[in-house]
């Protein structure tokens, strides 16, 4: 993000108090009332483990193969790598979804850092989802059904995160298998786009052939900062943004390019096009100004929504308020990547059910609650729940 520092201003009030964001709305936890007679007509989202596993220490050896030598080195438990994050999808309808166009999206907005709008013309947030990252379901209109009362399971990357890693082969370095991970080899989409292998953050993960792939339509990262990297939810972003499910009311799903081609244009009389902003945001000590521009999608195109947040570092809503409400994190306070320990790992979050129904209050403050992650539920098809 590009920034400036300006007159520090008392903002952090506002962090406290969520009149502005509509209902009433106490900080981690909602109070609205939860309306029984509810019943879900749309896909939603079931379950989120974006803080990933952690792996005990392990000895790596590996021979040095211009001296023959053989090393030896003592890795310290930590967070396991980066990709063995998932998403998974829920058809609570007594009728049969598809997938094809539809797209999963994380927010701009960051709920640690209370912020506002320069301009009040610039505010984007009781019309639109302002988002960073758009990954899309491709498909002819019929091709990707989920049947009512099925579970389909999205990863980062679709491989068996158990099983031994060889980092190089001619040295023979290995990293061990991590029976605290998961299996994703059947997993029912990947959200990494085809071919993806090699990376910083994907290094040693190549692409699944046999697991489709969602399509990157959009990474604001990618955009403007020359950063490269595809949609990713992991601990040093996901854990302070929202993630939607959206319809892009595209009729080429198939035809990514022209997808890209109308959802980042200039014009405002689009119903996508690129959102420039000027933001005002504080974190603890300073107020920051920064020209800002994401994708702005109607708010009508949302289908599902949740928000995370640290426990103890919620400040802002992520999406519009009839969106979502509030906000839920598995982990307690913000951490760098490799900061977490082996009892805050591990966690997902997970959608409520009351016993008849899976809860969406639009309020991700009442409707979510903390689980260990696991895919006991995956690719399960019952009556559903409606």
């Amino acid at each position: 993000m590009k920034t400036k520092k300006i007159i520090a201003f008392c903002f952090l009030s506002l962090a406290f108090i969520f009149s502005s964001c509509g209902g009433k709305i106490e900080r981690h936890g909602g109070v609205d009332t939860p309306d029984a007679e509810k019943k879900l007509d749309h896909l939603v989202i079931l379950e989120v483990f974006y803080l990933g596993s952690w792996q005990d220490g392990y000895t790596q050896k590996y021979t040095d193969p211009s001296t023959g030598e053989t090393h030896v080195s003592e890795v310290p438990g930590a967070k396991y790598q980066t990709n063995d994050t998932y998403i998974k999808l829920y058809n609570p309808t007594n009728e049969t979804k598809y997938l094809d166009g539809l797209a999963l999206v994380t927010s701009e907005i960051v709920t640690t850092l209370p912020f506002s709008f320069k301009e009040p013309e610039q505010d984007f947030t009781k019309d639109f989802l302002g988002v960073d990252q758009i990954s899309m379901f491709p498909g002819n209109g019929k091709d990707h059904p989920i049947k009512p009362g099925q579970t389909i399971l999205i990863v980062a990357s679709a491989g068996n995160h158990k099983a031994e890693v060889v980092l190089d082969e001619e040295t023979g370095e290995k990293r061990p298998g991590n029976p605290l991970s998961f299996d994703f080899s059947n997993a029912d989409w990947e959200w990494l786009p085809e071919g993806y292998a090699d990376g910083d953050d994907f290094e040693y993960l190549p692409d699944n052939e046999k697991v489709p792939n969602m399509v990157d339509i959009y990474n604001e990262d990618v955009q403007f900062q020359n950063v490269a990297g595809p949609f990713t939810i992991d601990p040093r972003k996901t854990d302070s943004r929202g993630i939607a499910l959206v319809d892009l009311h595209t009729d080429t799903p198939n035809n990514p390019e022209a997808v890209k081609e109308a959802i980042t244009n200039r014009d405002k009389s689009k119903p996508v096009y690129w959102w420039p902003y000027t933001a005002i945001q504080v974190n603890i000590s300073n107020e920051f100004e920064g020209a800002q521009i994401c994708i702005a999608l109607p708010k009508a195109w949302c289908i599902d929504a949740v928000t995370m947040s640290p426990k103890s570092n919620f400040r802002w809503l992520a999406f519009p308020k009839d969106i979502d409400k509030g906000a839920f994190g598995a982990n307690v306070s913000h951490k760098t990547q490799f900061a977490y320990t082996k009892e805050e790992l591990g966690l997902a979050i997970r959608r409520k059910h009351d016993g008849l129904k899976f809860v969406d209050n639009d309020n991700s403050s009442f409707d979510f609650e903390t689980v260990p992650a696991s895919l006991s539920d995956w690719q399960k098809t019952a009556p559903a729940a409606q």
